[in-house]
């Protein structure tokens, strides 16, 4: 039956409450031993191995002859022996997470034509990724690992707007991941995008096609026989569409 149960400190020391002896528990001139078994109380958190060490006390008790109690211990057949516990703790496995976009354009993408930027910090390490788009308009981060439970926040943006024919988008988005510790084991708990857990990350760009330019078709006539001579005016030249229509 437990008697009792109790904590370790921050130095890993724990005491149990003073066991306390007196005339009832010994007879005159006599002795009496009481058993007792120590043992760590496992848990269940699975990044620690805990210690299945028993130990044994036995406490005699016996009239000192001088009208008192003295009560004496040994610890597995050592008196006075040491009671401790040793247990491994192993780092949880980090939780991994991949971050993804989607680039929309109303030109085709063959992959490389814009950059984007994700930013934020993992337990006080700053993470800095820049990647293009794919052909079809997908981005991929690197994989991100996550050691601890806890809640990380990042941005996501484009950059390097510099083409004037683009209208760029202006969107910038709050990627949240949130990792949970479950007895030990991390998992990845929500991920949300500017506070969405079914939030996505995309940017629309617009070519802009504005302008105008010209070609001036040319062409020479030649003349052979007996006069190679050719005439202002002495030949006439059509320019026709598709379908076989005169145009000027």
């Amino acid at each position: 039956e437990l008697i009792e149960s109790v904590k370790n400190d921050a130095d890993g020391n724990f005491a149990f409450t003073t066991l306390k002896f007196d005339e009832k528990d010994v007879p005159v001139n006599g002795s009496k031993q009481i058993t007792y078994t120590v043992k760590e109380i496992a848990g269940d958190n699975a990044r620690y191995t805990y210690d299945d060490a028993i130990y044994t006390v036995v406490v005699t008790v016996k009239d000192n002859d001088q009208g008192g109690v003295t009560a004496i211990y040994t610890v597995n057949d050592t008196e006075n022996g040491p009671i401790s516990f040793t247990n491994t703790y192993t780092n949880p496995a980090p939780v991994t997470y991949t971050p993804m976009a989607k680039k929309n354009y109303n030109k085709t993408l063959s992959g490389g034509e814009f950059k984007f930027k994700l930013e934020g910090e993992i337990n006080g390490t700053p993470v800095s990724q820049e990647k293009i788009n794919a052909a079809g308009g997908s981005i991929t981060f690197d994989t991100l690992s996550f050691p601890e439970a806890g809640t990380y926040s990042f941005t996501v943006k484009e950059i390097d707007k510099v083409l004037g024919f683009i209208e760029y988008s202006a969107a910038e988005y709050a990627l949240v991941v949130n990792i949970i510790d479950t007895k030990g084991v991390l998992s990845l708990g929500s991920v949300t995008v500017d506070n969405d857990p079914d939030g996505t990350i995309e940017f629309t760009n617009t070519y802009v096609l504005d302008g105008e330019d010209e070609i001036t078709l040319r062409g020479t006539k030649k003349l052979t026989g007996d006069r190679t001579q050719v005439k202002a005016n002495e030949f006439a030249f059509g320019l026709y569409d598709a379908e076989g229509k005169l145009i000027e």
